[in-house]
């Protein structure tokens, strides 16, 4: 056990805990907490109190802030079992957070996934190992209603004032932890790392700088512009859907052009549409071509 010690002065536990060692290289750590939450509440239509989301700031100034301060009680339950010897870690935890008041989901898109109900279990298995001057940890949990939560890292010990750290986390559309912040894919970001690794001169390749850009402009602005505007049409939804894409690549790569090439294209939205397209195409023709029964039927077809 150790102390809470992260920036976010929220996300802590109160409650009691205790290591039991078992024998020899095992332990078990049993913990429960108890403790106050803010929470913007309504009511159903029964009259019942229910929440989409939980405060995080801590802040209590204005009458909605006090109003929703310790509106919700959160008791969490948690068994640790582990086995540790020399510098090498492996271990299961199993949690339960149960709330008096259920959570219900927004009507935004990026909401669809977020946690309903009153109480989330979630198991999970890590380990961690200690060789030489890296430390390697491996942590993946599931919500037995929900999705898988997997985070990998090591941190290396370059020299006595150098150290350098790499963590790679893959979060399911629907994790189910409500309390958490938005989480976002590293794939990209950890295939840019390697291929520094490979060639560190890589990062001051234009190609690079724009490419990655882009894709991180995908990967964040795009949800966002895509969910300023609500389009019940289908087609004009996908077509919205394509120019957010666009928008958001731009808008990534903006200093960069402005900066490598002193212009920035007024066309892209059209530009873009007629590219995106045609790839999108190209890569449903490419899969099939993968697959061998629809590849022989297309030379067929070509013959």
């Amino acid at each position: 056990m150790s102390p809470y010690t992260s920036a976010n002065e929220y996300s802590f536990f109160r409650g009691a805990a205790a290591t039991i060692n078992l024998y020899k290289y095992f332990d078990i750590t049993p913990f429960v907490s108890f403790r106050h939450l803010d929470a913007s509440q309504k009511e159903n239509k029964l009259g019942e109190p229910e929440q989409s989301t939980i405060n995080q700031t801590g802040l209590h100034r204005t009458p909605t802030e006090i109003k929703n301060k310790n509106s919700l009680t959160q008791r969490t339950y948690s068994l640790v079992l582990q086995y540790t010897k020399n510098e090498f870690g492996v271990g299961t935890v199993a949690y339960q957070s149960s709330y008096d008041n259920s959570f219900i989901t927004q009507t935004a898109l990026y909401d669809k996934y977020s946690f309903m109900g009153n109480k989330l279990t979630n198991l999970g298995l890590f380990y961690n190992y200690t060789f030489k001057n890296m430390y390697r940890y491996n942590e993946v949990g599931k919500a037995l209603n929900g999705g898988v939560v997997a985070i990998s890292g090591v941190l290396i010990s370059l020299s006595s004032s150098v150290s350098a750290a790499v963590t790679y986390r893959n979060y399911s559309k629907n994790q189910g932890v409500p309390e958490s912040t938005e989480a976002v894919n590293e794939r990209v970001f950890f295939s840019a790392f390697c291929q520094l690794i490979y060639n560190p001169f890589s990062i001051w390749d234009v190609g690079f700088q724009l490419s990655y850009l882009a894709v991180f402009g995908l990967f964040y602005l795009q949800p966002k512009i895509y969910n300023l505007f609500y389009i019940e049409n289908k087609w004009l939804d996908k077509l919205w859907n394509f120019i957010a894409m666009s928008l958001a690549a731009q808008i990534a790569t903006f200093s960069l052009s402005i900066y490598y090439f002193h212009q920035f294209p007024l066309y892209f939205l059209i530009g873009n549409l007629f590219i995106t397209l045609p790839l999108v195409l190209m890569m449903y023709l490419e899969v099939a071509v993968l697959i061998p029964g629809l590849s022989f039927w297309l030379l067929l077809s070509n013959g």
